[in-house]
């Protein structure tokens, strides 16, 4: 969960791929891949996120209320001791060093944490990513998001059910997901 201007810091995973499911609010992700491409997404109810291991994100809540996802991982190994936090990286590097990678003064690095933020509150942002034309219309599957709720679901006398897989969101490469939706009494044989 994330309250309004809650922030993920941006962070790497070594060990795993990222997956979520969001349950409810709103969230922004941050992506940024191995090959310097970045990707600024927003996501709601229904909506999945995949980061493949290696691709730096960054999540913020959106508000008004808290947002709220469910997370998955494609390794049975991953744990925090997998994750690279940047504010773990900036606690950890000399100012000097920091300076030069990112064209600041090393005194820039004075007011910095000391060590790993993890999550920490922030301001909302007050400009929106800029919507879609056709809010129906998928996003690239080449992106990080895909809408599994918009998706038309397979129905059964019993309920629905939405499946992403790397066929419908081709970044997905490993990790397969289903939300069914089942009738009272209703049971998946």
């Amino acid at each position: 969960r994330l309250k309004p201007g809650g922030i993920r810091e941006l962070h790497w995973h070594a060990l795993a791929a990222e997956w979520a499911y969001m349950l409810d609010g709103r969230c922004r992700a941050t992506v940024i891949s191995p090959n310097g491409q970045s990707e600024i997404s927003e996501f709601g109810p229904g909506d999945t996120w995949y980061f493949p291991r290696g691709h730096g994100h960054a999540l913020q809540g959106l508000g008004p209320g808290e947002c709220h996802f469910l997370l998955g991982f494609d390794n049975g190994h991953f744990s925090e001791y997998g994750t690279f936090s940047i504010t773990d990286w900036i606690a950890n590097t000399p100012p000097e060093i920091l300076g030069k990678t990112l064209g600041l003064p090393p005194s820039a690095f004075a007011s910095f944490p000391k060590k790993e933020m993890y999550i920490c509150p922030g301001k909302v942002p007050e400009t929106p990513v800029e919507a879609l034309r056709d809010a129906l219309l998928q996003p690239s599957q080449g992106s990080h998001k895909y809408r599994l709720d918009m998706q038309p679901p397979r129905v059964f006398p019993g309920g629905r059910e939405y499946l992403v897989s790397s066929k419908e969101f081709p970044i997905q490469t490993t990790l397969t997901a289903v939300k069914m939706q089942l009738e009272p009494g209703a049971v998946r044989e």
